[in-house]
């Protein structure tokens, strides 16, 4: 009977190891993304002193606070939790750090770890934005142009969105150069729409493609040399 359940056992851990394994080594390839190498040579042990100096940065450091929201929102190294992200999220954004306001409006707005809430999520984006963040600047204008958790107005949207694509923003290159073939809350200007599709194209939105292929088969050269001119002006600023 001893022999039996020492077999079983054995058994029973070679299983687990199979399970464990790759969970574990799938668990380390988020951290890949930030440039660490998740090989077994560079796994750190992390003493009592360790711990005890990192709850203190989590206290006292709200872009850490961050980090740790976004370890959690996306299961890096950790098991994915998206109500414990919003903890660590939130935190950040009461201390007025632009990057937790961001996130903690996504979550509000996606309802991830928290009942969805358009009105707070621009409530939230509009703290970052105001703080230059550019992603919150797209996302309010965003919210501006389709009048969710605020009232439409293409005005507000198309100033919110400018800003965000004046910082780069590849997203906002696009959506302005909508904003612009449109008339929509700035005066209609072909060579304006072109010039952003054109700046998303070079930084390799495959969305502004289509748009500017569109837009080239509707303008004349000259419109179109004008356009290209704006857009090496601007990645030349």
């Amino acid at each position: 009977m001893m022999q039996k359940g020492a077999i079983c056992l054995t058994l029973t851990t070679f299983l687990c190891c199979m399970i464990i394994l790759p969970l574990n080594a799938e668990a380390c390839g988020w951290w890949g993304d930030a440039g660490v190498d998740d090989s077994e040579d560079s796994i750190l042990v992390e003493t009592e002193e360790d711990a005890d100096a990192d709850k203190k940065i989590l206290i006292n450091d709200p872009a850490a606070q961050t980090r740790e929201g976004n370890r959690y929102r996306t299961g890096s190294g950790v098991t994915r939790n998206y109500i414990e992200a919003v903890y660590w999220y939130r935190r950040a954004a009461m201390q007025g750090f632009a990057g937790g306001q961001n996130n903690f409006a996504v979550m509000y707005e996606q309802g991830l770890g928290i009942a969805k809430n358009k009105f707070k999520a621009a409530k939230w984006y509009r703290k970052a934005a105001e703080q230059q963040d550019a992603s919150a600047q797209h996302a309010l204008g965003r919210m501006y142009r389709q009048g969710e958790g605020v009232p439409q107005n293409y005005e507000a949207a198309a100033k919110w969105i400018s800003r965000a694509a004046e910082q780069g923003h590849h997203g906002a290159f696009r959506d302005m150069g909508e904003m612009y073939w449109k008339g929509l809350g700035v005066s209609q200007n072909n060579v304006q729409a072109f010039k952003w599709w054109k700046l998303g194209v070079l930084y390799g939105d495959k969305k502004s493609e289509g748009l500017l292929s569109m837009a080239a088969s509707k303008m004349n050269s000259d419109r179109i040399d004008e356009a290209e001119k704006l857009a090496q002006e601007w990645l030349q600023k």
